[in-house]
């Protein structure tokens, strides 16, 4: 698996070719991104099917192809309404994407939807309320596409319509002081896991040490975000914490004091097994809770 970073302050893909006529890309456009592309360089992109999920600016963008119906003698109306269908088409690829988001192993999206109307509601209510990526790109014959954007954290995002609760818990002070001087603090995945909004630590027992739900507030814009580590974290955007960790050959910047939690085993596909050490750190960051992000801490998850 490719080696990631991820920060806990806040995952893109190509589409699959399909038929202009059936919503779809049309076999002539070549690029998988002429609109708004995304720099693959500089972030960690999750193909899927008809779009792509960003981990590291925290958003799912989807595609939506339509053509000019040849029944409509006014053009511009016609023009007009060939986007209103890609715009439809795109949403309901974006719902599809989202279904099968990892909130931990034993649950994705759908799951969540299933089991509550509520949940349904408030997923349906995010993907209409998507943001259009530019504007429509129109293509030979008469195929427009159209690129629609949804949050998966923060307010009105994937997650809060899933999760929407907000951790209440107060922060133990005697945490807060253990993690005072922590600049970061490093999760190494070792390989072992994949990308999830809300993935979950155990010991070599099988117990549950740390479930992020119960620390991450899914209405904070800060989320979870997977980075490439290979890069800087300042052509990111995000808070450098200064010093150097290394891991296998790959630099990755962390600080001289920060905390590192490895991996030593997998349970499903994004939620980890820790050593007694990494338990122990864990505990503290359950404790310090929410505030751990308040207080302007950096949580580095390296793949």
């Amino acid at each position: 698996m490719k080696r990631l970073l991820i920060t806990a302050m806040a995952m893109v893909v190509p589409l699959a070719a399909q038929k202009a006529k059936t919503g779809t890309r049309p076999e002539g456009d070549k690029s998988p991104f002429t609109v708004a592309e995304p720099d693959t360089q500089k972030a960690y992109i999750q193909p899927v099917e008809n779009g792509l999920i960003n981990w590291t600016q925290g958003y799912i963008r989807a595609r939506g192809y339509a053509v000019v119906s040849e029944k409509e003698a006014n053009k511009p109306k016609a023009r007009l309404g060939a986007e209103r269908a890609a715009t439809v088409i795109a949403q309901r690829n974006l719902l599809e994407i989202a279904k099968g988001v990892h909130i931990n192993s034993e649950t994705v999206v759908e799951d969540m939807m299933l089991s509550s109307d509520v949940i349904v509601s408030r997923v349906e209510g995010v993907v209409k309320g998507a943001k259009m990526v530019g504007q429509p790109h129109w293509l030979p014959d008469n195929v427009v596409m159209v690129e629609m954007e949804m949050p998966l954290y923060g307010q009105n995002s994937l997650l809060s319509a899933v999760a929407p609760n907000n951790p209440t818990a107060k922060p133990d002070s005697q945490a807060l002081k253990v993690i005072g001087n922590v600049p970061c603090v490093v999760i190494d995945g070792n390989g072992m896991v994949q990308p999830g909004l809300m993935p979950r630590f155990f010991d070599e027992k099988g117990n549950l040490v740390l479930d992020l739900s119960q620390i991450v507030d899914p209405k904070n814009p800060q989320g979870i975000k997977y980075v490439n580590n290979l890069v800087e974290q300042g052509a990111l955007g995000l808070r450098p914490c200064g010093g150097v960790h290394q891991r296998r050959g790959d630099v990755l910047q962390c600080g001289d004091q920060a905390w590192v939690i490895e991996a030593i085993g997998a349970i499903g596909k994004t939620d980890m097994v820790v050593s007694e050490k990494s338990k122990d750190k864990l505990a503290w960051l359950k404790k310090a809770g929410k505030f751990l992000w308040e207080a302007g801490k950096t949580v580095l998850m390296l793949f």
